[in-house]
Parts: structure tokens; C-alpha cells; sequence
């Protein structure tokens, strides 16, 4: 039975491999006219015959890993899109320790039509949270202005809450709008603590303006709202910073939020570094400019990262309070 597994994998390969029938030694192979992969790769197959139909099934599975391993690693080191590692500040909470990635799926050959997968994965208070979206951008206007609209859906584990978005953006060199309709699709979930928490759904709106002569650094002020469920209140607010690049790869921004509810305002202080895996430099942007503002091509900034708030927001029991992770 051995030498039936055998004889059928090597006849794969039959090509490159010359097996001599007439030893009963199933490892027995000539191999002198095949390529030193080739070589491998029959050696390999040898030996998961000689072990019979589990061999196979091994060999089978590691060579379906392998290439699993090759397709993340060729994702990964992808020189387009932003990879970035960040951590934040709040006052009155405990430090937000995010990673994310962007990369491509598709561009038109004149760069004017992307499509492209962001992913990220954030931890806060014992809390992991997941973000998959997908996004389309558009070039027009010379390539001087950025058209997009995305979709995302985010998970907090371990009470596995749900939420999906849409958002579209309009993005320019002097400055942009972004603005995100949320969701929340998973009912009401029980703590370890015996608390009930609810995934709210709500929007948010976003206006940054680049610095004068500093085109990496932006003004930002972002309004949004989360509607309370089943009698809670709503909670709005007001989010205003300033931020940009203060070495290259290494960016630093710094803000406040304001509640229109009890909430005590807060801020905040975020450090991001990103780094463009298979390249051996960080994303390096010019910090100073000699005009105070430059309407240039957007082409360079096609798979940066999607503006919106990957947290997932929660109504504790029948009101909102400062409980809520991600407030």
C-alpha cells in the first residue's frame, strides 16, 4: 500500500522525476535531469507516500499552509498603503494600543480607480475590537481631489459586539471632509460583571484643514452622535485637535472632546508610528512647504487610512454613562 501512495504522487511529477521500477525501494528515485526544486519537492513527496494515506493528508496540509504563510507575508511587505502602530491617552481611561494596515486590491493603470482592504486590531480595559472594511477611491480633478466611499464591520470581543458602517470622504492636499453612518447589529450583551451593554449605532462628520506651510499637520474638528436604545440618551459631542508629523514616520496628535451630557470632557494625546513593510525607510512626507498651502496631486495618498471611529460605543443598561468603553 505504501508503494501505491508513492508510485501515485511521483506520477504527478513525472516530468522531472524518473522512478526506477525495478528497485522495491519506493524511495528509490532518479533525479538526475530534475531542477534542486524539483528535487526537494519529489523527496517530499517520497516520504509523505511512505507514509501512507496520513502522510499525504500532512503533506497536503503543509504545503496548503505554506502558501497561506506566502500570501500574508506578500500582503504584508506590500510597499503600497499605510501600516501604522499607535497609542492614546485619555483622560480618565486607560491607554488604547491600536495596529492597522491598508493595502490594495485593485488600481486602474492610470491609478485613477483603487480599490483596497483596511484592518485593524485595537485593545483597550481587557477589550480586543476588530475592524475589516473594504473602500473604493476615484481620482478627478487632474488627480487633485479624492472621491471614496467604504464599507466596515467591527467586532469587540470577548462579549462579541457588532457593528457595521458606510462613509464617504472628500480629500484634497489643503484639506478634506470624511463622514461615517454606523450601526449597531448585535442585541444586548451580559458581562462578567452582570452588566448589560447594547452596541449603539449613530454618525459622525469630519473637517480637517491642513496647517499653513505645513501640509502634514491638520486642524481637525469632528462632530458626532450615538443614539441611545430602549429609553437610554443619546450621547453627542464635539472632538477638536491638532496633529501631524513631528519626525518622519512618527506622528503626534492632541485634542479634547466635549460631551452635551454629564460626561466629563476629556483629552487626549496620541503617538502614531507608520512603516511601509518590504521598504526600508518610514512613510516620509515633506513637513514644510515654501507656499502656505500646495493643491497638488492626491495620487501618492490613495490607500491612506480610512478616517472613522473603529471603537465600538455601548449603552450601559437603560442610560449612557462613562462606563462605556469606548467614550
Amino acid at each position: 500500500m505504501k508503494k501505491l501512495y508513492s508510485l501515485v504522487a511521483i506520477g504527478a511529477i513525472c516530468s522531472t522525476v524518473a522512478v526506477d521500477l525495478n528497485n522495491t525501494n519506493t524511495s528509490s528515485v532518479s533525479l538526475n535531469n530534475a531542477s534542486s526544486t524539483d528535487k526537494v519537492f519529489a523527496q517530499t513527496v517520497v516520504t509523505a507516500g511512505q507514509g501512507g494515506a496520513e502522510g499525504v493528508k500532512n503533506m497536503a496540509a503543509g504545503q496548503a499552509e505554506k502558501k497561506a504563510s506566502d500570501a500574508i507575508k506578500d500582503f504584508l511587505s506590500n510597499g503600497s498603503g499605510v501600516t501604522e502602530v499607535s497609542i492614546q491617552g485619555t483622560t480618565g481611561n486607560t491607554p488604547t494600543y491600536n495596529i492597522l494596515l491598508v493595502r490594495p486590491l485593485t488600481e486602474s493603470a492610470d491609478k485613477v480607480d483603487n480599490t483596497f482592504v483596511q484592518a485593524s486590531l485595537l485593545y483597550q480595559d481587557d477589550r480586543t475590537t476588530t475592524n475589516i472594511g473594504l473602500g473604493y477611491r476615484k481620482l478627478v480633478a487632474d488627480k487633485k481631489v479624492l472621491l471614496g466611499t467604504n464599507i466596515f464591520y467591527d467586532q469587540e470581543f470577548p462579549y462579541n459586539h457588532q457593528r457595521m458602517s458606510i462613509g464617504g470622504e472628500i480629500r484634497t492636499t489643503v484639506g478634506e471632509i470624511n463622514a461615517n453612518y454606523y450601526q449597531g447589529i448585535s442585541g444586548w450583551k451580559t458581562t462578567d460583571d452582570g452588566l448589560d451593554e447594547k452596541a449603539l449605532g449613530g454618525y459622525d462628520i469630519q473637517l480637517a484643514v491642513a496647517v499653513p506651510y505645513i501640509p502634514s499637520a491638520h486642524l481637525k474638528a469632528k462632530t458626532f452622535k450615538w443614539k441611545g436604545v430602549e429609553g437610554g440618551t443619546d450621547l453627542d459631542g464635539k472632538t477638536y485637535s491638532l496633529g501631524g508629523a513631528v519626525y518622519p514616520g512618527y506622528n503626534l496628535e492632541t485634542g479634547y472632546t466635549s460631551y452635551s451630557n454629564s460626561i466629563e470632557d476629556q483629552k487626549f494625546v496620541k503617538v502614531t508610528y507608520n512603516y511601509n513593510f518590504g521598504t526600508s525607510k518610514s512613510v516620509n512626507k515633506p513637513i514644510i512647504i515654501d507656499t502656505p498651502y500646495e493643491l497638488t496631486s492626491m495620487e501618492d495618498r490613495r490607500f491612506e487610512k480610512v478616517q472613522r471611529e473603529n471603537k465600538i460605543i455601548k449603552q450601559v443598561g437603560k442610560q449612557i454613562g462613562i462606563t462605556v468603553t469606548g467614550v
